[in-house]
């Protein structure tokens, strides 16, 4: 049965979960879009996790401002090295001294510093679906034009936890829309 605990304390609390028992210990840093409960509730995402957590002990965790977590004042984004220290309490909740961290989207910056800080907690590391950098520049014309951004942005605040005109699925998850859920 999956338990969702708190670790942290002063400066908010950071929702997390662990499902295996190893031997290998695996701490998951999620892209921004998470929430640890309502994930095992999308099938092909609850099947990826208990195949994780076939082999290891899986450590996964709502980062701060998102999911279970401590909520941000609005404007507010933690640094870098908050993010780090909220996967290092996680870890020190959970009992674990170093793990392999496999992180996506915009985990991967966190995990990368965090394996460079404190090399002695982090024991290997994965990345999957990381980019340089996100936004266009005279010099990185593959990203994302920033007017693109500007335009994301009024999206997620006009839309983002309204019931009556939800995000759209076209937008977030167009291979999905067949599925009624």
């Amino acid at each position: 049965m999956r338990q969702t605990r708190y670790a942290g304390g002063g400066d908010g609390e950071i929702a997390y979960q662990v499902i295996g028992t190893g031997p290998a210990d695996l701490l998951y840093i999620p892209g921004q879009l998470n929430h640890i409960e309502s994930t095992w509730e999308e099938p092909i995402f609850a099947r990826h996790l208990e195949r994780l957590s076939s082999f290891s002990r899986l450590i996964l965790f709502d980062k701060r401002g998102t999911g279970l977590s401590e909520r941000l004042r609005r404007g507010e984004m933690p640094s870098l090295e908050t993010r780090v220290d909220d996967a290092c309490q996680v870890l020190d909740a959970a009992g674990i001294e170093r793990a392999s961290i496999f992180a996506t989207a915009d985990g991967v910056p966190t995990a990368l510093l965090m394996a460079a800080t404190f090399p002695d907690r982090v024991s290997s590391l994965i990345v999957y679906a990381a980019s340089a950098r996100w936004l266009a520049a005279e010099d990185y014309p593959e990203g994302i034009p920033g007017e693109l951004i500007d335009g994301l942005e009024s999206a997620f605040d006009e839309y983002w936890g309204n019931d009556e005109q939800p995000l759209s699925a076209e937008l977030l998850a167009p291979s999905r829309l067949p599925d009624e859920r």
